[in-house]
């Protein structure tokens, strides 16, 4: 298989070849077309995106979630291995969210 996906590789090197070392003049229409492009969507994206951070943290606070991670973090580490518990999987699930919403910040900085 490896060997087929390296011929392949090499024919469309080939194939387009001339078409690499061709120059087509746009007569500054990329120019034109990238001046009109709208960045505001990407920006209110920027701003919802911390807003809801921003919402998250305060809400945070309001309601005490310390104290609910503490509560959740005793009751998981006492809790048998046989036992359910739904706070340690609402606990569980909330970091994950947390560090889902981290990655996507990341990403967005990494982008531009």
């Amino acid at each position: 298989m490896d060997m087929t996906d390296n011929s392949n590789d090499k024919l469309l090197q080939e194939f387009f070849k001339e078409a690499r070392q061709q120059q087509i003049a746009d007569n500054g229409f990329t120019e034109r077309v990238m001046r009109h492009i709208d960045v505001e969507p990407l920006n209110l994206s920027r701003i919802w995106t911390w807003f809801c951070i921003f919402v998250g943290v305060v809400l945070f606070f309001v309601l005490r979630g310390w104290e609910t991670i503490r509560i959740g973090l005793e009751v998981f580490l006492q809790t048998a291995p046989t036992e359910f518990n739904p706070l340690a999987l609402i606990l569980s699930l909330g970091v994950l969210y947390t560090m889902g919403i981290i990655e996507l910040v990341r990403r967005e900085r990494l982008s531009f």
